[in-house]
């Protein structure tokens, strides 16, 4: 893991608040500097998460954070009676640290405090995904060429969130089709899958790019609508366990079809 010591910062101003840096920085004649090391360093000894404000250690060096101290009856390793001191210097010296994402093999070029490290990679768009149909891992932006190139599946190109665009299925085979918004690198998945002599049919996102996005589908029999569902899509990996619609075979048009439109929903 690379971390850049940024600036060296105040000497007192400590947050004790859970999850917020220790001191602000201020401005100094110091030049940043780029250490490696890996984040066990700076771990709690006892819950093992990475140390980020409110640093305690006993006698014998051992770190601990505020949490486990303050909960943990025996935190330490060490023998008999254990007393614990606040260590500022550590405190200080942690708030300084600017680290990588986890994600950055993929494609993610964001750095932070390190207070602010699990936050964003809950939400990081670049985290890895697996393909809905391969093994194949990868980040969100790989999967236009994956689907392409591996699968010689055709992408759909909708040029914004909220244009309804029609598909028609053939009944008789299961089938995956990608769907882009746009120039964007935000990517839905339309899943058919038979069952009996039914199918279904159901939505997936290769990765969260926007909020409040659901998925409207619509099938017709003739010239009306038949069946309809709107979801809010699942990551591929979940899908199957997500909500579907059940399309039965009376839906089915002479020619073995299944009529659809969908609406990839924003807001």
């Amino acid at each position: 893991m690379a971390t850049t010591l940024a600036k060296r910062p105040k000497l007192s101003g400590l947050d004790e608040s859970p999850g917020a840096p220790s001191a602000a920085p201020f401005s100094s004649p110091y030049s940043p500097i780029s250490l490696t090391f890996t984040l066990n360093v700076i771990s709690c000894g006892f819950c093992k998460e990475v140390l980020v404000s409110c640093i305690y250690q006993c006698r014998n060096h051992h770190l601990v954070c505020a949490h486990c101290r303050n909960t943990e009856r025996r935190w330490c390793s060490c023998p008999g009676t254990v007393e614990s001191f606040r260590n500022e210097a550590l405190e200080r010296l942690v708030g300084c640290f600017s680290v990588l994402c986890s994600n950055s093999s993929f494609g993610c070029p964001d750095a932070f405090p390190i207070y602010a490290r699990r936050a964003h990679e809950t939400k990081c768009s670049f985290a890895p995904r697996r393909c809905a149909s391969c093994s194949f891992t990868g980040a969100a932006s790989q999967f236009s060429a994956h689907f392409s190139d591996h699968h010689r599946w055709n992408i759909i190109e909708v040029p914004d969130y909220n244009v309804e665009f029609g598909m028609a299925l053939k009944a008789s085979e299961a089938r995956i089709i990608p769907v882009r918004i746009g120039s964007s690198e935000a990517m839905f998945l339309i899943h058919f899958e038979q069952q009996g002599s039914s199918g279904r049919l159901y939505p997936s996102e290769v990765a969260r790019h926007q909020e409040n996005v659901k998925v409207s589908i619509s099938v017709f029999k003739g010239g009306e609508v038949e069946l309809w569902m709107k979801c809010v899509p699942k990551s591929m990996a979940k899908a199957e366990a997500g909500p579907y619609l059940c399309v039965p075979d009376y839906c089915h048009l002479p020619d073995g079809r299944i009529r659809t439109e969908i609406c990839i929903k924003r807001g």
